[in-house]
């Protein structure tokens, strides 16, 4: 009986430290998202002095875009490894552009 909780609590540490380098890997992967897809909104300010307006528009929501993930990164790392987003791009991007649109709405 005392090898069988042994046993137990040895298969639960090893759970348990398995789960936490996973949410590291998940961190890591997260924050190099993050930077990607925030140098992408980056790159599409150059249309600000465009003289079409809805490029100026299109610019300047993707500066701000740009510009939320960059502040509040380890806070969109945190909520994403709390809502088991995973890793798939299209659940990743669906999270970011929800969490954009509440920021947006707040303030």
């Amino acid at each position: 009986m005392k090898q069988i909780m042994i046993a137990l609590a040895v298969c639960v540490l090893t759970v348990a430290a398995v789960s936490v380098s996973q949410a590291g890997n998940l961190a890591d992967f997260y924050g190099d998202y993050l930077s990607a897809t925030s140098e992408k909104c980056a790159g599409k300010c150059c249309f600000l002095n465009s003289r079409c307006c809805a490029l100026r528009e299109y610019a300047m929501k993707n500066q701000a875009k740009a510009e939320f993930m960059e502040n509040h990164k380890t806070e969109l790392i945190e909520k994403m490894i709390a809502a088991d987003v995973g890793t798939k791009p299209y659940k990743i991007d669906y999270f970011l552009i929800s969490e954009f649109g509440a920021y947006q709405r707040a303030h």
